[in-house]
């Protein structure tokens, strides 16, 4: 049976630590275990710091959501 209230809510630059925390979470999750920590750590610091994040979340071409 699906869900009956299933609510969609558009992030903005005040989501950024809770977007930060759950983008290297699940990277971790998903990919940790084919990488050494070395290279897992350095990407994990270039695709998701707070400055690639605030670039990404203020592109009129992405838009991030939380479930």
């Amino acid at each position: 049976m699906p869900p009956k209230n299933v609510i969609f809510e558009k992030l903005s630059s005040a989501h950024l630590q809770e977007l930060k925390a759950l983008s290297r979470s699940t990277f971790t999750d998903a990919f940790g275990d084919q990488n050494n920590a070395e290279d897992l750590q350095a990407y994990l610091d270039s695709a998701f710091n707070e400055e690639q994040l605030k670039t990404e979340l203020h592109n009129p071409l992405s838009e991030f959501y939380f479930v």
